[in-house]
C-alpha cells in the first residue's frame, strides 16, 4: 500500500535533509579541518581540486551504474557507506597523502546521492503528483542548520567534531533512502534498464546550458574552498561565518518554495 503523497513527500525531504547536513559541515568547514591539521592553503588547493575532478569523472559512471541496476535507494545506501568509511580513514590518518585518499574516495562515492536523490525526488513528483520545489528546500534548510552548528563546533576548537557530524549525515543519509519505498517503473525489480542515448545531449541550446552550468560552477569554487579561510583571516569569527554561509542559502530555500508555481509561468530557458 502506497503511503499518502504528503508523508512521502516529507520522507523525501528527510532524505535532501539528511544529506545537506553533513555537507553543509563539510563545505564551509572541511578547509579549516586541513589547515589545523597543518597543511599550508596550497595543499588545501590540491586536495579540494583532486576531489572535484574525480567527482567529475565518477558521476556519470557511479549513476549509471545505479540506472543500469535500477536500484536507486540501495545504491544511495552502498555509497553513504562507501563514502563514510573513507571519512573514518580520514580520522584515524594524518598527513596530506591521506587526506589526498580519503577526500578522493568520500568524493567518488559521495557526488552521485544528489543526482540519485533527484531523480527518485521526480519519480515521487510523477507518481504522486509531490511538488519537487517543496521536497528540496529540507535540503537547503538542513544546509543552513549545518552552517550555523559547524560555525558554533569550529568556534569551539575541535574540528574533529565537524569531521564526526559529516559522517553522521552521510550514515544517516543513507539509512533514511533504504528506508523509502519503491519509485518508478523499474526500481528494485532488479531488471536493466533500457541504454538509450537521449537526443536532448546533442541538442546545441543544451550543450550551451551545459557551458553555463559548468561555469557557474567554476566561479563557485574558489568560494567553496578558500571563503572560510578568507573571511577567518579578515578576523570574522567562525560563528558568523556559519552565518554567512546560511544567508544566500536561505534565498535559495525561498525560492525552491515558490518553484512549483513559477514553473507553470516561465518555461526553463527563461
Amino acid at each position: 500500500m502506497s503511503l499518502p503523497a504528503a508523508s512521502l513527500s516529507a520522507r523525501v525531504g528527510g532524505l535532501f535533509a539528511s544529506h545537506f547536513l553533513g555537507f553543509g559541515l563539510f563545505l564551509p568547514f572541511f578547509p579549516l579541518v586541513l589547515e589545523d591539521r597543518g597543511l599550508t592553503v596550497a595543499e588545501i588547493g590540491y586536495i579540494l581540486s583532486a576531489g572535484t575532478i574525480v567527482r567529475i569523472a565518477a558521476n556519470p559512471v557511479m549513476t549509471g551504474l545505479s540506472d543500469h541496476s535500477g536500484r536507486r535507494r540501495l545504491s544511495i545506501f552502498a555509497y553513504s557507506m562507501a563514502g563514510a568509511a573513507f571519512l573514518g580513514f580520514f580520522i584515524f590518518s594524518s598527513g596530506m597523502v591521506t587526506a589526498l585518499i580519503a577526500v578522493m574516495g568520500l568524493m567518488i562515492f559521495w557526488s552521485p546521492i544528489v543526482p540519485l536523490s533527484d531523480a527518485y525526488a521526480l519519480d515521487v513528483v510523477r507518481n504522486h503528483g509531490a511538488d519537487y520545489g517543496r521536497m528540496r528546500l529540507w535540503g537547503s534548510v538542513g544546509f543552513v542548520v549545518a552552517n550555523v552548528f559547524g560555525g558554533w563546533l569550529a568556534g569551539m576548537g575541535n574540528s574533529q567534531l565537524i569531521v564526526m557530524g559529516t559522517v553522521l549525515g552521510v550514515i544517516s543519509t543513507g539509512f533514511v533512502a533504504i528506508s523509502l519505498p519503491r519509485q518508478g517503473r523499474d526500481e528494485d525489480n532488479g531488471e536493466p534498464r533500457q541504454n538509450q542515448r537521449p537526443k536532448l545531449f546533442w541538442s546545441p541550446w543544451f550543450l550551451g546550458v551545459l557551458g553555463v552550468i559548468g561555469l557557474l560552477q567554476g566561479s563557485h569554487a574558489a568560494f567553496y574552498g578558500f571563503g572560510t579561510l578568507f573571511w577567518l583571516q579578515a578576523g570574522i569569527s567562525e560563528f558568523a561565518i556559519g552565518l554567512l554561509w546560511s544567508i544566500g542559502v536561505l534565498a535559495e530555500i525561498a525560492l525552491f518554495f515558490v518553484a512549483g508555481r513559477l514553473g507553470l509561468s516561465f518555461g526553463p530557458l527563461t
